[in-house]
This record gives C-alpha cells, structure tokens and sequence, in this order.
C-alpha cells in the first residue's frame, strides 16, 4: 500500500514486502526497515502531527518509530498468533510446538502464563526452531528429534542437540517434477517411528528417518494445474494404528485415497462425496479399523458449508455429520482417544465439540470468534491445544468433558471440582500493592444460553458470595476470585486491604438458571 506524508506531498511511503520510503515523489526509495522489523508489511500510519512518529503493521505483529524509520521498537503485547499446525510431545512436562503464518515454528512450555517478565529475565521461554512459514510438526517420541520446516516441503530434521538435516524428496530426472502442497504433509509411523511418510503429488516413505525416500504412490490428484501456487497435491495423510501400511491420502482437488498394503495398490474412494473439494483432513480412526473421518472444505469453490463425513467401512459408503454445525468452513478434526464417541472439530469461526459420534455438535463458549486451523490432544495430561489463525494457542483441561458427556442431554451440567490448597498468604499484600487471593474454576455446561446466579456458602450454610453470570450455549468455564466483601460467617480471614478469604474447610457452590439449581462441593485443605 501506499502512504503519503499529511505534511509533505513528495514523502512517500511504500509497504509492501520491504518498507520503502522516498522523498523526491517517488523518484527514488530508501530501505526503512530494521533488524527488529519483519518483512511483509500491509501498513503503515503516520502521525499528522509528528511525521517522525510511524507505525507499522506487519507479518511479524507492529512496530513503533519515533525518528521515521530508522530505529524501531517491536511491540509483543497481543496474542495474535497466526498459527498453521501444532503438536505436543509427550514428555513429562510436556511441550507445545507450532507452525506460525511467516513466524517459523516455535517451541515451548505448556505450562508458559503469558507476562512480560521475560524482557527483565532475559530469556522468552519459547524458542524458534525453524523459520520460514512453519509448517506441520512430528515429534520422534524416543529421542525428541523433531521433523519440522517450511512452505512447499522444505523440511528438515532436527536432532536432540539442535544439528538439522534438509529432507526433501526429489523426482527422478526422467519424471515430471514432483507439486508440493503449500503446507506439504509429514506424519512418522506409529508403527515404527523410523519410517517417515511425506507427501508431494504423490507420497514418499523413508524408512532411515528422512536419509532416503521411495515413492509408493503414482500421482494421487487429478493432474497438474498451473497458477499462482501448486495445485493437485496431496493435503493430508493419515495411518491407521491397527495395521501397517493402512494409509489414507487426501488431495487439494478432491481426492481420498486408500491403499491397504503399504502403496501397492491404491484406490480412490471418494467418488460419492461432494466433487473437487480440498480435502482438508482424513483421520483413520483410533477405536475400530473400518472407520475413517474427513473434511472437506470448499473456500476455494465458494462453498462456505461444513462438509464432515464418517465411513465405517474404508470410505466404501460415507455418512455426513454435524447437521447442525453452521455454515463455516471446516479446517481441522480430532477423535478422542478416550472415548469414540467424543469428536473435535475447528471451523474459521470456532470450536465445537461432539459427545456422540459427530450426529450433533456444541460451541465452546469461552474462545474467540477465529478461525481454528489445527487440534492436538497431550493424552497424558488429557490436554486439548487448539492452533488459531489469529489468537495464538488455547489449551483446555479435558476432564470436564469426559464427566460431562454421558449427561448432556439434560441441557444444564456442573461439573465436579478438584480440592484447593490453603495457602496462608491469601489475603496478605504482595509487592505488587495487591491482596493475594485465591481462584476456583467453575465449569457447567448449557443447551441453550441463560443468565446464572452463581453463590458460594460455607459449610455452615453461610452465604460468602453470590454474583451474576451471562451463560452462553455450550461449555462454559469461569474463573472466580474467592475474595469476599463481609464476613457473614465470622469465620473468614481478614486481608491487609479490609476483604475476606476463605479458611479450610467445604464450600459448596451453587449454580441457578431460573427454573433449576445445581450444587457441588469442594475443600479447601
């Protein structure tokens, strides 16, 4: 875009993939980007009053000037992560990676609260490991080697002490040059994760790790289209875990492929599906062999439906799901491993779950309105990490789900709450001129959207605190301040600044929608 100078007509500016600045009109340009200043940039305000003052939108978030451009400051604050793909291992504290929209990929702790305390510590407790648009991610869960890279295949292994390897299978002199999906297909074997699956127009296996590949497919799309990006290519692979060499193929022109013997012979079984879509996911199932999920998704067509398919015998016969989703396009799909009937599924507006086998889907409630491009779930910690398109990544506890799903049907759920442990600083003044003070998370579930009166007694029976909640449809998770204004029991802590804390003992928390009341309890010990 270009940008003229309020003040000076000949002073313009020119964001584009560098920022250009030029002050004879356009007769000459000047570079006016920094160390600390991302290219790609799509704006570009200049202060009417202090030409000197810029600041800049960019792929890599905003930057300040106050000498017009030659030095910058980056602004981190907001949490606009625009992320492709992410994956979790499965160490005991486990990490979360992801591939980010022309930010490389990063990892880093699951357990990371965001705060600016990094830039006194000296150390963001995420690093990048790739850069590049970042793309998908699998984790060698033996040793940690990670298998990452960038657009169009550009991938690479990275060892446990941080040396990389360039993997990338090439075609044979004598064959038409291979097309790699913008966001190329990677998957290790469940089977043996020596062996390596990565997919251009046709799939390629490694068994060394990525040394060496062999083709074991013929071209899986419908042929080579020529445009601005590569097309007819493979978008997704999926293995079942019941027998090596079940693998699925999905293409960006319409495409699910399978063959059940290691890429001897492959058959395309998505002809009674709706034509050309991009198949966005193929999940082999977790809980029966036969079955397979996919997503289609028709952006590129102008179809903005919700395209979700279950076959329960290899994608001979398919069923459509989730009658009830909107019309948002699909993006990303996950089964719980768990329980077969519980699905997952991330659209461009939302998170929606379904607790029986997708025939029907909930909104979860307290995300934002963005589009959701990638699900992982960390088993051990019975964790789902959601990768937005714009608010970075959102884990959320999964035990509530699993409590909650045989009930749903009564469309007014709360759930059970863990113990909290007494600390005796509660109520006592930090360095920070603030009472610490204790939190409790209250989760229920709602049919239908209703305001709740929520109230907390003491095991007494004394009310210590009661306040209004605006229930949305779906899963709801709130998290409440057990700070309190009077001391109607005589049996609260005073804090330094006059309020009221909790003392050990049972609290029961109660939940009311108008016509029912829903109780539990909890200890404080």
């Amino acid at each position: 875009m270009v940008t003229v100078n309020p003040k000076d007509e000949n002073h313009v500016f020119i964001a584009g993939v560098p920022l250009l600045q030029s002050y004879n009109g356009g007769g000459s340009f000047t570079f006016s980007g920094g160390d600390n200043v991302h290219v790609d940039h799509h704006y570009i305000w200049v202060n009417p009053d202090n030409p000197l003052h810029l600041i800049n939108g960019n792929d890599g978030g905003v930057n300040i000037s106050y000498d017009g451009g030659n030095h910058w400051t980056k602004c981190n604050s907001p949490a606009v992560g625009q992320f492709y793909t992410i994956a979790v291992d499965n160490q005991k504290y486990y990490n979360v990676y992801g591939g980010l929209q022309d930010n490389g990929v990063w990892k880093g702790p699951n357990n990371y609260s965001y705060s600016n305390s990094w830039h006194q510590e000296g150390k963001y407790p995420y690093e990048r490991i790739a850069g590049g648009d970042g793309m998908q991610i699998q984790i060698d869960d033996r040793d940690q080697t990670v298998y990452t890279g960038s657009q169009f295949g550009h991938y690479y292994r990275r060892d446990a002490n941080g040396g990389y390897t360039y993997i990338h299978p090439m075609h044979d002199l004598k064959t038409e040059k291979l097309r790699w999906n913008w966001q190329t297909p990677i998957l290790l074997s469940m089977h043996n994760q020596d062996i390596m699956y990565m997919a251009s127009n046709k799939l390629h296996r490694s068994m060394n790790k990525g040394e060496t590949f062999e083709e074991i497919s013929p071209d899986l799309s419908n042929g080579r289209k020529d445009g601005d990006v590569s097309y007819g290519t493979i978008s997704c692979i999926s293995e079942s875990k019941f027998k090596f060499g079940l693998i699925y193929a999905g293409t960006d022109d319409g495409n699910i492929q399978l063959t059940k013997n290691g890429g001897e012979t492959w058959n395309n079984i998505s002809q009674k599906l709706p034509q050309h879509l991009w198949i966005k996911k193929i999940v082999a199932s977790e809980h029966k062999k036969e079955r397979v999920y996919a997503i289609l998704n028709g952006h590129t067509w102008d179809h903005f439906n919700s395209y979700i398919y279950i076959s329960e015998d290899y994608g001979t016969t398919w069923t459509p799901l989730g009658k009830n989703l909107p019309a948002e396009c699909l993006n990303a799909l996950k089964e719980d491993a768990t329980t077969e009937d519980i699905l997952y599924v991330g659209s461009d507006a939302g998170l929606y779950i379904s607790t029986d086998r997708g025939t029907t889907f909930q909104a979860f409630s307290d995300l934002p309105p963005v589009a959701i491009h990638d699900l992982a779930i960390q088993q051990e910690q019975r964790d789902l990490l959601v990768g937005t398109h714009g608010r970075s990544i959102y884990k959320i506890q999964l035990e509530p789900v699993y409590q909650s799903a045989t009930y749903l049907d009564s469309g007014f759920v709360f759930l059970k709450m863990d113990p909290l442990k007494y600390r005796e600083n509660w109520g006592n003044l930090s360095y920070e001129w603030k009472e610490t003070a204790p939190r409790k998370e209250v989760v229920f579930y709602l049919s239908e959207r209703s305001n709740i009166t929520l109230a907390i007694t003491d095991e007494k029976g004394n009310l210590v605190l009661e306040k209004d909640i605006n229930g949305k449809k779906g899963f709801n998770t709130h998290s409440i301040e057990l700070k309190f204004q009077e001391n109607l029991s005589n049996n609260l802590k005073k804090g330094d600044l006059g309020k009221y804390y909790p003392v050990k003992g049972k609290y029961t928390i109660s939940l009311n929608n108008g016509s029912q009341t829903l109780e539990n309890s909890f200890m404080i010990q």
